[in-house]
């Protein structure tokens, strides 16, 4: 895959718009970026683009009155003229079928107000939280939903919280509340993340899918367990002792990434066995449900310099609140970076 990225400051723009104020109390930045990413993958799947170009536009305004007040607004926009409309299957309703193309896309990503009366600090509105502390994977960091667009590629969406903090020196404590969490936005049915060939799902067990060339995804609407995107918490303690960083933390709702529960039908090439697995032809449409579930997660981080080397660990062990039999959920697991 070949990908080149190109950055373009709106220079007439931002002359007029990144001035701050006059006032010694009332000050404000206001930064437009304009951005182009575009992919080439070398080997071509049926029903996707080898060549896609995503457009996006953002506005990053920080206004701030004196030093107890600020207000943030991040809107963002991405458009993709290389993605393919939603095709809504023959024979499905239409009142259960959800669009999910990746073709544009617009979110308030930040959008809060801050009060700061030291020690506390107040923050209320959309907002984004980065709770890990390593690169590439963080398993502790899973407040915010997800943009999915591929493996290397996804964005968080602000999510609409009140959050209280307290520093005092070198200890920060944070708590949050989320009353009615937002949820991810999955790859389109045109990508080509999804699964094109073979597919294990846990709802077949000691089966193999086995999916045509012609394979036509679609998302039907979601379904919630257990109220999983009301009343979502959570805390954070964070201390600083000498060079070393040390973070705990506990959040308790919606799963960011959701459960997809599949919606198909087949035909049997090979019967499952105790000595081999079985094999299931699917036919064309094949459905996909995301089950937003219940989690709660403990976890850890910790971050220390070693002379010309910095050593981050992150650690989470996240329990499924959530069971129910009929859907196919990840159940308790540990991840450790």
């Amino acid at each position: 895959m070949k990908r080149n990225r190109f950055t373009a400051w709106a220079a007439p723009l931002c002359l007029f718009l990144c001035a701050g104020s006059a006032d010694a109390a009332w000050k404000y930045r206001v930064t437009p970026l304009l951005r182009n990413t575009s992919a080439y993958y070398p080997v071509g799947i049926a029903n996707t683009e080898q060549f896609r170009s995503q457009f996006q536009g953002e506005l990053n305004a920080v206004y701030r009155w004196d030093k107890w007040f600020k207000l943030v607004l991040q809107p963002v926009g991405t458009y993709d003229p290389t993605a393919k409309k939603s095709v809504k299957p023959t024979g499905i309703s239409e009142s259960d079928v959800k669009s999910n193309s990746e073709q544009s896309f617009v979110d308030m990503r930040e959008a809060y107000m801050q009060f700061r009366f030291r020690p506390i600090t107040l923050t209320l509105g959309n907002q984004i939280f980065s709770w890990g502390v390593t690169d590439g994977f963080s398993p502790t960091d899973v407040v915010n939903p997800k943009r999915i667009v591929s493996p290397l590629s996804s964005d968080k969406i602000g999510s609409p919280a009140a959050t209280i903090s307290w520093i005092q020196g070198d200890f920060d404590l944070e708590f949050l509340s989320i009353p009615l969490q937002r949820r991810s936005v999955l790859p389109g049915e045109d990508s080509r993340w999804l699964p094109r060939s073979f597919y294990v799902s846990r709802s077949f067990e000691n089966t193999v899918l086995r999916l045509p060339q012609n394979v036509h995804y679609y998302y039907l609407r979601p379904e919630t367990l257990d109220s999983a995107l009301h009343n979502n918490f959570g805390a954070r303690f964070r201390s600083q002792l000498g060079g070393l960083d040390l973070a705990f933390m506990y959040f308790e709702g919606a799963a960011n990434t959701p459960a997809v529960n599949l919606s198909l039908s087949g035909t049997f090439e090979r019967l499952p066995s105790a000595t081999q697995e079985g094999v299931l032809a699917l036919d064309p449409n094949v459905g996909l449900r995301p089950v937003y579930f219940k989690k709660r997660l403990y976890g850890g981080t910790l971050v220390y310099p070693l002379g010309n080397v910095i050593v981050k660990l992150e650690s989470a062990f996240t329990k499924q609140v959530s069971n129910n039999p009929r859907k196919s959920l990840p159940g308790d697991f540990q991840e450790h970076v």
